[in-house]
């Protein structure tokens, strides 16, 4: 059986001020595409069993966009 873990991903978190060339906080596309590499990774792995423990959203009410 394979299993793959991940935790705190916090998604929607964004930090210090710098924005991209869309106008979206550095930080807050990062942890996007951080983990969409996790989505990348798993469905390519394609393990029995995913287990993410603790802080998916950085905040209690995430954005649309988290």
């Amino acid at each position: 059986m394979k299993i793959l873990h991940v935790a705190d991903t916090h998604i929607g978190y964004s930090a210090y001020h710098k924005v991209n060339e869309s106008g979206l906080n550095q930080r807050e596309v990062d942890v996007y595409n951080a983990f969409e590499q996790f989505v990348d990774y798993a469905v390519e792995k394609k393990p029995d069993l995913i287990v993410h423990s603790g802080d998916l959203f950085d905040t209690v009410r995430p954005t649309n966009r988290a």
